[in-house]
């Protein structure tokens, strides 16, 4: 795992078997044909765009999220609510690596880009490439030995101004969108209405980057960051790690609405039909079995999914550590974070 070709091995082997385990066992146990199986031309229950390809594609997308919102599997509802707050930590990095300063010329600027990707492809094939082609591209990944202390910084940096909006966008567009989805139908919301709700909610990355330039803008107006936090960028790192513990603290707070959403129903509900095993041990990739109900074909389908995305991240993590620090910083780094997944799971322990 020293090298970023063990790295690589590791994180190509995570994204064939996320292939292997959501998009062919998706058409082995049946869920494919379920989900193309959709009526498009007499289900007229909702048309966004007016543009028949992509209203054909939210219909379809529909169809897979309306069961995580339905509450009609409690296994499933258990598991969403806690994808929901493993995505949010892991498109948080997304976004911070976007905003440093070495990273500014490369991809990874534009993580509503890398975002809307995973809402179209499998997020557990996605993360595995993102992570791949950083510790490839990256100034960051690989830091020559010849750099001195001041480049580096330089390198790590982050614009004060971006930073502090940070924390306002990944809530106003993540949060609150994923919040809103999650309200039941038709107890507090129509249906029509959760359909809506469900369309928004796939551009969560563009409306991440939507707030981030209108937060950064009022940030800059009313005048919340110092000039001398941009003074020298080990002032950005200074004011970077003042700021960024607020952003862990308020997201994971407001993160917990999230799984409260979800799960609150199903406590008040006093429904016995949950279990932890069912909620997050996914079913056998070499054995699979036709699904007895599309909830069930989602279900497995989100597990794979997010322990998929959580594999490579911890695999980008550790080979991090090690390139930065050496191997006995990087299996302390991978002990805490281990030690944390327990507590918040594995997505948000990587930050």
């Amino acid at each position: 795992m020293a090298s970023r070709a063990a790295a690589s091995a590791a994180l190509a082997a995570t994204a064939v078997f996320g292939y292997l385990s959501i998009v062919r066992l998706s058409q082995q146990n049946g869920l494919s044909a379920i989900l193309e199986a959709v009526d498009l031309d007499n289900d007229s229950t909702l048309q966004i765009t007016g543009l028949d390809p992509l209203d054909a594609f939210l219909k379809i997308l529909f169809r897979f999220f309306t069961p995580c919102v339905a509450r009609e599997l409690p296994s499933l509802s258990l598991f969403a609510a806690f994808a929901a707050v493993q995505v949010l930590p892991i498109h948080t990095i997304f976004v911070l690596e976007g905003l440093r300063s070495a990273n500014a010329s490369t991809i990874f600027a534009f993580p509503a880009v890398w975002g809307i990707i995973y809402q179209c492809v499998p997020f557990g094939i996605i993360v595995p490439i993102y992570c791949a082609t950083h510790i490839w591209i990256s100034p960051l990944a690989n830091f020559s030995s010849t750099l001195t202390a001041a480049n580096r910084a330089e390198m790590v940096s982050m614009a004060p101004l971006q930073v502090r909006a940070v924390t306002g966008a990944l809530i106003l567009g993540y949060i609150l969108p994923t919040v809103l989805a999650a309200l039941p139908a038709p107890d507090i919301v129509s249906l029509h209405t959760q359909q809506l709700l469900l369309a928004a909610w796939q551009t969560f990355p563009a409306q991440v980057v939507a707030w981030q330039i209108i937060l950064v803008a009022v940030v800059e107006n009313i005048g919340l960051v110092h000039g001398s936090a941009s003074a020298t960028p080990r002032a950005r790192i200074q004011y970077s790690k003042r700021i960024l513990p607020y952003i862990l603290g308020i997201t994971g707070v407001l993160n917990l609405a999230i799984a409260g959403v979800g799960v609150t129903p199903l406590l008040l509900s006093g429904s016995a039909n949950c279990t932890l095993r069912e909620a997050f041990i996914p079913v056998s990739v070499s054995a699979p079995q036709t699904i007895a109900s599309l909830a069930r074909g989602v279900l497995s389908l989100l597990q794979y999914d997010i322990y998929c995305a959580c594999g490579a991240i911890l695999i980008w993590i550790y080979y991090l550590s090690f390139a930065s620090s050496g191997p006995f910083a990087a299996l302390e780094t991978t002990a805490k974070w281990g030690v944390r997944s327990l507590i918040v799971g594995p997505g948000r322990a990587a930050l």
